[in-house]
């Protein structure tokens, strides 16, 4: 009974885990509002210095108590009430994006949350300046992207959309080009040549890939070559393979990011 009160009493999202909670508290910490720690709980001093660092209220409770506020979440005694993520409309982003770097992810219902977690993680670290979700049949930026991420979802500018189609439409009068990932005829290796700026990249759902409507609007379709059986990735591998070959473009004199 008193996990289930507990449960209908939380009113914020949590990031569970000393792992996560620490890049959290590293590199985000003002979407921290109080860091719970369970009583006895052991703590590393890298973690305990990263706590005292963050300016971030802390209250000790018990395990059962965390137990309750992680519904089920891997909690390992330590978790983070976080404050509410105020989303970034396309409009003000597109006016905000820094002129050199002018790389965004547009993800196309994509439904499981460990993969969105992955790739905006991954995201983050390549560089990329923006993320387009779509808002129907797409994962939420819940507790469980949020712990997976590690941080990025609270760094990263996230735009919600209704319709990607149109999207896509705004993205390219601002002078991006569209490359969509997908296998078959009329895709060309992500490895052929340099890919131009400022560019989106989009991603399909984990069963479906990109809809045929989606495609429509890409000047470019990409595909991972493989020389092994398996011939196909994983949606957060591929986003990982493709953002690192335009950092490594980059970073060689190629595209810039």
């Amino acid at each position: 009974m008193k996990k289930k009160q507990q449960r209908k009493q939380r009113q914020f999202e949590v990031c569970a885990g000393r792992k996560a909670v620490m890049e959290l508290l590293l590199h985000c910490p003002g979407a921290v509002g109080t860091l719970y720690l369970a009583e006895n709980s052991q703590v590393s001093s890298d973690l305990r210095d990263v706590i005292d660092n963050s300016g971030v209220p802390v209250q000790n409770l018990s395990f059962d108590e965390i137990e309750g506020m992680a519904e089920g979440a891997r909690h390992q005694g330590v978790l983070a009430a976080l404050l509410p993520r105020h989303g970034v409309s396309l409009e003000d982003f597109l006016r905000s994006a820094p002129e050199d770097r002018r790389l965004v992810l547009v993800l196309d219902q994509i439904s499981d949350p460990h993969n969105v977690g992955a790739i905006l993680r991954c995201a983050e670290a390549a560089g990329v300046s923006g993320v387009i979700v779509s808002k129907n049949n797409s994962a939420p930026i819940s507790a469980t992207v949020r712990k997976v991420s590690c941080g990025a979802s609270e760094i990263l500018p996230i735009i919600k959309v209704a319709n990607i189609a149109r999207c896509l439409e705004e993205l390219k009068k601002s002078a991006y080009w569209i490359a969509g990932t997908a296998l078959g005829e009329g895709s060309r290796s992500l490895y052929e040549d340099s890919l131009p700026m400022p560019l989106a990249i989009v991603l399909g759902s984990e069963e479906r890939g990109i809809r045929e409507l989606t495609k429509r609007h890409c000047d470019l379709l990409l595909q991972v070559p493989m020389r092994g059986k398996m011939q196909s990735l994983n949606v957060a591998q591929s986003a990982a393979v493709i953002l690192f070959e335009l950092l490594r473009q980059d970073l060689s004199g190629g595209a810039g990011i």
